[in-house]
């Protein structure tokens, strides 16, 4: 099956059982989009990749936590922790 076709619910169950390749698909889904919202925000590259490094750090460690309830809204999730991380930064 390609990764296009696998939703983010299915990658994080898949990334919670120990498959750690799905959290590297769900990362790279939204790469560009993330890191754009991010650079265009701060306009600075090294604080826009500490940002966006961070961004996945919590969402890596959330994850394992059990702190992320699968709603069917991953994407906005992580805009929310870089959202909050520029605030932080700010």
């Amino acid at each position: 099956m390609k990764n296009i076709f696998i939703t983010d619910s299915e990658l994080l169950e898949k990334f919670r059982q120990g498959d750690q390749s799905s959290i590297e698909i769900l990362i790279n889904r939204y790469r560009k989009k993330l890191y754009t919202y991010i650079i265009l925000t701060v306009k600075n590259k090294d604080v826009a990749d500490d940002i966006f490094q961070e961004t996945f750090l919590k969402v890596i460690r959330s994850i394992l936590n059990n702190q992320y309830t699968e709603s069917g809204r991953f994407c906005a999730w992580i805009f929310r922790i870089a959202h909050n991380l520029i605030i932080d930064y700010y």
